[in-house]
């Protein structure tokens, strides 16, 4: 069905793979819109719950396809070839279920940036992460949106300007990724992650989702008055009443997604 994605579904769960392990499954066109393509259609699923995002052949994702990058006729190709890796970390924001990065070997400059865009992230203790733009005469512009959310100023400053590179402790010591665990054990970890938050009531997470983003870039008070109409519209939903009497009577809930 993709041509540079494997996509299959396990009950509340999808699992998205970037399928270019020739090239460390650099991003071109074709994978940037199916990725596009694929996440639209995730999203109008009401029951899914998580979408775990990982790349084939033992890396993440190497960052975009200089090759095609630089095969454009002319300024305006170039310029919507750019905006395709735009429209993915904005479809990622505004995707429902949450999104999971399973990390292994190289995630550089573009594959950072989908890395810095998923809601959690978990790594392999040899996963690298960088942004090695600098070194090719490029800047990491796009993505630089979803990584400043992590890091402090100066940290993206000395990442971008230097180009160097993090090991997964360190990722995980700046707040760029939630989990490290040994290699062996990222399968488990990320599939345990996911069933946990597949437990959780599909409308909840996408509306606590969906407040969590757009509440970031408010003013304080303006964030309070739009969370206080957040959660009036979440104690309304089916599933909260459902959460609520299941925690009274004692026994599971039994989420209806609305």
């Amino acid at each position: 069905m993709y041509q540079n994605l494997l996509v299959g579904r396990d009950g509340a769960v999808w699992r998205i793979k970037l399928n270019r392990p020739e090239v460390r499954n650099a991003l071109n066109a074709v994978l940037l819109q199916e990725l596009c393509q694929v996440l639209e259609e995730a999203n109008a699923d009401s029951q899914l719950r998580v979408i775990i995002l990982e790349g084939a052949g033992g890396h993440f994702c190497a960052g975009r396809d200089l090759n095609e990058m630089l095969a454009g006729d002319s300024v305006l190709e170039l310029r919507s070839s750019m905006d395709m890796v735009a429209r993915v970390l904005e479809t990622m924001a505004r995707t429902g279920p949450l999104i999971v990065a399973k990390v292994r070997g190289y995630a550089l400059a573009g594959g950072f940036g989908l890395v810095a865009a998923a809601d959690l992230a978990v790594a392999s203790e040899d996963a690298v992460f960088g942004l090695p733009e600098i070194h090719r005469g490029l800047f990491p512009m796009t993505v630089m949106a979803a990584i400043a959310r992590h890091l402090s100023p100066k940290q993206a400053v000395e990442l971008m300007f230097l180009g160097g590179r993090l090991g997964a402790a360190e990722a995980y010591r700046l707040g760029l990724i939630n989990r490290v665990v040994p290699s062996s054990e990222l399968d488990e970890a990320v599939d345990g992650l996911a069933r946990e938050i597949a437990a959780k009531s599909p409308a909840v997470l996408r509306l606590g989702k969906e407040a969590f983003y757009t509440m970031s870039g408010m003013e304080y008070f303006q964030s309070l008055r739009y969370l206080r109409e957040m959660i009036t519209l979440t104690a309304l939903t089916a599933d909260a009443a459902e959460g609520v009497r299941a925690f009274l009577e004692r026994r599971e809930p039994r989420w209806k997604g609305c």
